[in-house]
């Protein structure tokens, strides 16, 4: 099985991809941390609880079919929603409806269409662990619980998926790199066909990110 990893597109990508952010409005309110069972330590950020309020950032003419944002929940269509269980893919737990308090424009672009219903989502909170090592991961002290993975990650070369601990999911969040969306092949597939505007794949084994490189 080859995995990917889903990005928010930059602006830099406006000309192939539709690039939409969400903003929440007013102050969130938030559920309790899911805790490693041998630990004790968060393995995720706190879960967004209704209500879903928020503003659009659009920095081209078209609506996204993802929005992402600053918490672990994205925001999709409606007409994505129904694709995704119709292709009878996993992972993707729809928790709303969002509200659409205002929509940003950047650069004085006016969007096509209609504004979309969106809904917010989260990919699973999945048991599948990224392979440390493989993946190159440096941390700032040695990862020492074996179940969640968990630390300061500093940088990594590639992620590689512990294949022995997935459970199948098309979407999800993994022990070890819990800030990255990854997705199966079968979800990069239905992405394409389906042909969802927004939203950057890239192969596993060739994500790398350095936290700390000098700017």
């Amino acid at each position: 099985m080859s995995f990917y990893v889903l990005r928010n597109p930059s602006t830099h990508d406006a000309s192939k991809h539709a690039v939409m952010d969400y903003e929440p409005v007013g102050n969130s309110n938030f559920g309790d941390a899911t805790r490693c069972p041998e630990c004790g330590k968060p393995t995720n950020m706190l879960p967004w609880l209704p209500p879903y309020r928020v503003t659009l950032e659009l920095w081209t003419n078209r609506y996204g079919d993802i929005g992402f944002g600053p918490y672990a929940e994205l925001l999709l269509t409606g007409n994505v929603v129904e694709k995704f269980r119709q292709a009878g893919l996993r992972g993707l737990e729809v928790l709303g409806k969002a509200e659409i308090v205002r929509v940003k424009r950047r650069g004085g672009t006016r969007p096509e269409g209609e504004l979309p219903s969106y809904f917010v989502a989260i990919p699973a909170r999945s048991s599948t662990k990224i392979d440390l090592e493989a993946s190159g991961a440096e941390f700032e002290t040695p990862v020492t619980c074996g179940t969640c993975r968990g630390g300061l990650l500093l940088r990594h070369d590639r992620v590689v998926v512990d294949q022995a601990t997935w459970r199948g999911e098309d979407i999800f969040y993994a022990r070890g790199m819990p800030g990255l969306i990854i997705t199966s092949q079968r979800f990069a597939t239905w992405h394409l066909q389906n042909q969802i505007n927004t939203g950057v794949l890239v192969r596993s084994e060739e994500y790398s990110k350095d936290f700390y490189s000098a700017k």
